[in-house]
Formats: C-alpha cells, sequence, structure tokens
C-alpha cells in the first residue's frame, strides 16, 4: 500500500511518500524498495508523486520521467496544469521508451486480460 502526504499552504507545497511497492508473486507478497516522489523540472520546483503501478508499458516511471526531465531542459510553464499536458503529450509522441511494437505487444496483453476476465464472469 502507497502512503502519500501533500500539504499545501499560499506559497508552496510539501510532498512525501513511503518507499515501499509490494509484489503479489506466487510464493506470497514480496516488498521492495522504490522512489516515488521525483522531481520534474530540474530547475522549476515542480515535483510529481507515482501511485499504484511503478511502471507503463513496461517502462519504469521512474524512467520516463527522467527523459521527460532531459528533454524538457530549462522550458517552464506558468502552471502545474500545463506541466501536466506537457508529461503527457511526451508519452503520447515518445518513441524511444514506447516503440509501436510495444505499444501492440501490451494492448495485446490488455485485451487479453480483460477477454478472460469477461469470460469468467
Amino acid at each position: 500500500m502507497t502512503a502519500e502526504v501533500a500539504i499545501l499552504n499560499r506559497n508552496a507545497i510539501a510532498m512525501a511518500a513511503d518507499s515501499a511497492v509490494t509484489l503479489q508473486l506466487p510464493t506470497g507478497p514480496k516488498i521492495y524498495e522504490t522512489r516515488k516522489l521525483f522531481m520534474l523540472s530540474k530547475y522549476e520546483p515542480v515535483g510529481i508523486m507515482l501511485y499504484g503501478s511503478a511502471s507503463f508499458m513496461d517502462v519504469p516511471w521512474e524512467t520516463i520521467i527522467k527523459t521527460y526531465r532531459g528533454q524538457l531542459g530549462k522550458s517552464s510553464f506558468s502552471s502545474l496544469e500545463d506541466y501536466g499536458q506537457d508529461l503527457l503529450s511526451f508519452v503520447r509522441s515518445e518513441r524511444r521508451l514506447f516503440p509501436s511494437i510495444a505499444q501492440n505487444a501490451c494492448s495485446y496483453r490488455f485485451a487479453g486480460y480483460w477477454m478472460r476476465t469477461l469470460k469468467n464472469i
């Protein structure tokens, strides 16, 4: 279970997250240490917290965020919403991390999972 806290006042926000992830393996639950809190920009005070899955399309969120941060460089936006929109645009268009073959494989796996789930209802 993930625990995250964000405290906001007029001037700033403080964010904190635990550092454990639990995987349900056939042999039982296994707990690993991981990072869930990252700087989204190297030059502006913008952070991002992860909750839930540690990866997207088999790519760790840490890799996605660090690649985005490198591409963002010294660019900045006037609002946090703009950072979020730019990150989503990056994920949609990034072909090095998400080549077509990987997108297809994830789509088939996702569709197969839901077909098996619906069959068992």
